[in-house]
């Protein structure tokens, strides 16, 4: 449906083309669905790939197995695989790189050849570095440090807060580079008091310094006073 859509297709079968010069380059590529115009433009053997919104997929030629949700995403993939861009623009400029996640508009948008590379959020841009994650709003972003907790991530690249054996049992991992944000909000406050109490210590020891050097200067005006008048002797040759 659309003008050029699936035009030049000889052998492709089961695939959809909703727009304007969709699937237009399509020749042997199959299963594909493309939905928005210009979607999936270039496609010639890409087969298992999904393209809803305008532009998204454009430049794909055989690259398989990708999704493409929102306009211009993956627009400039030719032959990755295995890629998933959900938002405006998302992995706009990705072109050979596989098995990539970009959730938000203009996600990943420094990746071009990276693999297995995740980024989520609105603009983040990530880094053209495989296996590689990037998440937005978390960096300099605050937690209460009362109920803060770590989060460890294991070899299945499962996220939690509690480490446990094979068998499920709750077991205390020591590590160096686990933080214990109370634990550290409490020597924090211990040593600002401390440093109060130092700080007290050394005015009052600068007080008693003062007191004790005007205590020298009365002593020795007095030391001055005391002494005899000088006497002039007469010599009668």
């Amino acid at each position: 449906m659309g003008a050029a859509a699936l035009l030049l297709n000889t052998s492709g079968t089961q695939n959809v083309a909703v727009g304007t010069d969709a699937l237009t380059l399509n020749d042997t590529g199959s299963d594909n669905n493309a939905v928005g115009a210009f979607a999936l433009f270039n496609n010639v053997s890409g087969e298992f790939n999904n393209a809803h919104g305008r532009g998204a997929l454009e430049d794909n030629v055989d690259g398989s197995r990708n999704n493409a949700f929102g306009d211009h995403s993956l627009e400039s993939n030719g032959s990755g695989s295995a890629n998933t861009a959900i938002g405006d623009e998302a992995l706009p400029f990705c072109t050979n790189g596989s098995s990539n996640v970009a959730v938000g508009a203009n996600a990943g948008s420094s990746i071009t050849t990276a693999n297995n590379s995740i980024c989520i959020g609105a603009n983040v841009a990530g880094a053209d570095v495989s296996d590689s994650c990037y998440i937005g709003n978390i960096h300099s972003a605050s937690v209460s440090a009362g109920t803060a907790v770590t989060v460890l991530v294991d070899s299945d690249r499962k996220l939690g807060t509690m480490a446990v054996d094979a068998n499920g049992n709750k077991v205390t991992v020591a590590s160096p580079q686990r933080s214990q944000p109370q634990a550290m909000l409490n020597e924090f406050r211990k040593q600002q008091k401390r440093i109060a109490e130092l700080e007290g210590a050394v005015a009052r020891l600068a007080e008693t310094v003062k007191e004790q050097e005007t205590q020298i200067q009365k002593v020795s005006a007095q030391l001055e006073l005391s002494k005899p008048a000088p006497q002039t002797v007469v010599n009668n040759q």
